[in-house]
């Protein structure tokens, strides 16, 4: 008779545990559980009672059974609040990554882009400066991986009344070169000593073409600075701030 009540217990607990954790969802119809260990037989309808209110205490031990492990009710909010957490920190861990991978690079690995032209000056010989280009102009470097590099910068000019580059009059040459200015060719990063050496293969500065020209120069972030001891204008050094292009 004893065995008799430890299966129908074991029948009982079974078709409990196949529901959610911790509750019965739904109603436990007439027949699915039959239960006769205690002189009776149970057949009521069940409303989302925790497992462990389903037996008196002490039923356990009393059939040779060991008790079931506490259920609990599931947190969704704590599990929500677990995963949040775990996001933030990923995120914040890439984040600091990418930093430390910036700070590692090489001069030379900093330097590859496009960078826009965000001022250029001449210092005259007397210490005074002036914009170099006026106001309104704009520019570009691009400096590649494979070491070559162009550089571009104009202001605004007329344009030529003839519509044609070869049949500009005086006045309109003259204006077109003094107002802008292109080179290209191969640079290279002295890291130690912090230089940017251009080894300018053509220019529309005839007198640039072929030299090679040593600057100076400080790569912070999106900026970068350097200065030309011998302007084209020749008239005193250059300095040149770029910003990386967006």
């Amino acid at each position: 008779m004893k065995l008799a009540h430890q299966m129908q217990f074991l029948r009982l607990t079974a078709g409990a545990a196949a529901l959610p954790a911790g509750t019965l969802s739904g109603d436990i119809e007439e027949g699915q559980c039959d239960a006769v260990g205690f002189g009776m037989v149970v057949k009521k309808r069940i409303q989302r009672a925790p497992l462990e209110q389903l037996t008196e205490p002490g039923t356990h031990t009393r059939l040779g059974l060991a008790s079931p492990p506490s259920i609990q009710k599931e947190e969704p909010m704590n599990r929500f609040g677990v995963l949040s957490l775990c996001a933030v920190t990923g995120l914040g861990l890439a984040l600091l990554s990418d930093i430390a991978l910036g700070q590692h690079k090489s001069l030379k690995e900093q330097i590859v882009g496009s960078w826009s032209y965000a001022s250029a000056d001449t210092i005259r010989p007397d210490g005074s400066r002036v914009p170099t280009w006026g106001s309104n102009y704009s520019g570009l470097v691009i400096f590649g991986a494979d070491g070559r590099f162009v550089s571009l910068i104009g202001r605004d000019v007329p344009k030529f009344a003839s519509n044609s580059r070869v049949n500009g009059t005086a006045d309109e040459n003259k204006a077109a070169v003094a107002g802008s200015i292109a080179l290209f060719g191969r640079y290279s990063i002295n890291e130690a000593e912090k230089t940017l050496t251009y080894n300018i293969e053509r220019s529309s500065y005839p007198n640039w073409t072929g030299t090679e020209q040593k600057r100076s120069f400080t790569l912070v972030g999106d900026e970068l600075k350097y200065t030309v001891p011998a302007a084209s204008a020749g008239d005193g050094r250059a300095e040149v701030v770029l910003r990386r292009a967006k």
